[in-house]
């Protein structure tokens, strides 16, 4: 996280306290702390803001390393930054098209037929 030399006593509890806040027990903590937050929410005991307020610190505690590289090597750029062009997205699926069935509500439903000759019925015995 720090470029500086490794002996140093600052640097190394600077390096200890960020591992803490970001680390497995600190994502177990905020976990729950979400959960419990959630549960606030629907219950109709906590606002809506101030839970999303919540979520969002979150995020941004365990993306801090991520946005300070992103703004340190924005900063340190000569010019603009370079965007990378975006591939184009595979195409969608599409189903093959189905002639429609006409629709009959009679098919079938009449009169049934066991003996599978179409002359005879059940009615004629």
């Amino acid at each position: 996280m720090i470029s500086a030399e490794p002996f140093s006593a600052l640097v190394a509890s600077v390096d200890w306290i960020s591992r803490v806040a970001r680390g497995s027990s600190a994502t177990v903590v905020s976990g729950l702390g979400v959960a419990a937050l959630g549960g606030l929410m629907l219950a109709g005991h906590m606002p809506f803001r101030r839970g999303i307020v919540v979520i969002i610190g979150c995020f941004i505690l365990f993306s801090s390393d991520v946005i300070a590289l992103a703004l340190i090597e924005a900063v340190a750029s000569d010019g603009p930054m370079e965007v990378a062009a975006a591939e184009a997205p595979p195409p969608l699926y599409r189903p093959p098209v189905v002639a429609p069935v006409p629709y009959d509500p009679y098919a079938g439903a009449s009169v049934p037929n066991f003996s599978g000759n179409p002359d005879r019925n059940i009615f004629s015995q």
